[in-house]
């Protein structure tokens, strides 16, 4: 997994959110990336920075690169 460079009070917001958001499963589609789905799944109290890494914990991804069909857990809207 890619570092989580997130101190304090982000580092808490991360460790509630990675622990209590919901989740729903999404197929990945041509385009995607991990920012894009940050954006389009966006977390309250997280940056679109914080909430790539969450999604990347979540699914266990080693790096950034998604491939068209993969199945994703995001946050749910």
């Amino acid at each position: 997994m890619f570092g989580l460079q997130v101190t304090g009070n982000q580092q808490r917001a991360f460790e509630t959110a990675l622990a209590t958001t919901e989740q729903t499963s999404i197929r990945v589609q041509p385009g995607d990336s991990l920012w894009s789905l940050a954006q389009e799944y966006p977390v309250d109290g997280l940056s679109s920075s914080d909430t790539s890494d969450l999604i990347a914990a979540w699914n266990s991804l080693d790096d950034a690169v998604l491939q068209p069909g993969m199945e994703l857990l995001v946050p749910a809207a």
